[in-house]
């Protein structure tokens, strides 16, 4: 697997004392009869330990729990997972954190009642180890609405502009629809009105740089070929100095669909938190 060039340099959880970088992703794992609970938990244990995993369409606390064992047994380190109220059309695909229970003092969390839609944001507030907060958002923004889904950026956009002081990291499946091939790169309407006003920065894949992105862009279906998966910042994490990219680019993914893995490739990034390495 193809990982980010310093993601391999800088896995620092629990080896450096001054470590300030922040391991993430997001990753839609599909809910479903064609998914199952250890297939998904091979893929998160086939990654670098990160310290937390913002994820979309668990299918329910069962696929959580064995998720979290998995990723504790395959480490031997705590891993704690939290779950979402709020499910979609068929009530199977709830959004979950699974975070590293060393890296961070403080956990709440809540769902924002004002953004709406089929999924509520989960937002999780935490101190990490370095001794910043952090505010994380989970989203899975509506595919088949378009209105709802527009209302969805408006209402987030909204809600992070409030903010300004805190450090947002927003992340997951926004069915943004960013079309990255042809002469015109860009996202369909919602991530116009998302990005409306500068709230929000985007450290764009690696792959976009590269031209190395799959062709159906991070996700397995052609009918949406493009990006809908994201990670954010904004407010004090703006201008933090963060880079992503999709996970297991050097590999056949999306050959595996049928065979009960996910459809959606991961977003990792690593953020450099408080925007400079810490003076020793």
């Amino acid at each position: 697997m193809r990982l980010l060039l310093s993601l391999i340099l800088t896995l620092l959880i629990g080896t450096t004392a001054h470590a300030q970088s922040l391991v993430i992703a997001a990753f839609n794992v599909e809910s479903g009869d064609d998914t199952t609970a250890e297939n998904v938990a091979e893929d998160l244990t086939r990654m670098p330990p990160l310290h937390l995993w913002a994820l979309q369409e668990v299918e329910d606390q069962a696929m959580l729990d064995t998720l979290v064992t998995s990723l504790n047994d395959a480490t031997g380190l705590t891993y704690v997972g939290r779950m979402g109220s709020t499910g979609g059309r068929f009530e199977d695909d709830f959004l979950a954190y699974v975070y590293l229970e060393a890296a961070f003092a403080h956990v709440s969390f809540e769902e924002l009642q004002a953004v709406g839609g089929s999924r509520l944001p989960l937002v999780m507030r935490a101190t990490a180890w370095t001794g910043h907060n952090l505010t994380f958002v989970n989203n899975h923004f509506n595919r088949g609405n378009e209105t709802r889904r527009r209302q969805q950026a408006i209402n987030l956009r909204d809600w992070i502009a409030q903010r300004p002081q805190e450090a947002i990291i927003a992340m997951g499946t926004f069915n943004f629809d960013y079309d990255f091939r042809g002469a015109r790169q860009g996202g369909n309407r919602a991530f116009e009105q998302f990005a409306d006003g500068g709230h929000v920065s985007w450290p764009e894949p690696m792959c976009l740089e590269a031209d190395n992105c799959p062709v159906t862009g991070s996700q397995c279906n052609p009918n949406y070929a493009s990006l809908l998966d994201f990670i954010f910042l904004a407010g004090a994490a703006f201008d933090w100095p963060a880079v992503t990219d999709l996970a297991f680019l050097d590999e056949p993914f999306c050959g595996r669909d049928q065979r009960g893995y996910p459809d959606h490739r991961p977003v990792m990034g690593q953020i450099l938190l408080g925007g400079r390495a810490e003076t020793e």
